[in-house]
């Protein structure tokens, strides 16, 4: 790839932590896209072709630390998904620039939808 040449964006993706959204590489929002859709598939009830957000919480009730929706429905999620899809993305979000040290504490939110 010609280093010259912008890496293209496979989604419209925005990262909002604590209501302020972060800005990074189109590289990052790709692998954090590629991350969020390997669990969006996997799940049933999904919407196709609608924007989806995903709402980390970490600190809240243990059945609400994850939430996933999109204009027209609510997906349920179990626990252990909700942990495993926490976990996993927050792991990934904790190492970009700008993130707070205690996502634990924070709300994560995920917009994405295809492009």
């Amino acid at each position: 790839m010609d280093p010259k040449k912008k890496h293209p964006l496979k989604y419209k993706l925005k990262l909002i932590v604590n209501q302020h959204r972060i800005g990074t590489k189109p590289y990052i929002l790709n692998t954090l896209g590629n991350l969020c859709q390997g669990f969006l598939s996997e799940l049933k009830d999904v919407p196709k072709n609608e924007k989806i957000n995903i709402l980390i919480v970490p600190n809240s009730k243990e059945d609400e630390k994850v939430k996933i929706f999109s204009p027209s429905e609510t997906i349920p999620i179990q626990i252990f998904v909700q942990d495993l899809i926490m976990k996993t993305l927050l792991g990934f979000i904790s190492t970009l620039e700008g993130i707070p040290d205690d996502l634990e504490n924070s709300e994560t939110k995920i917009m994405i939808e295809p492009k």
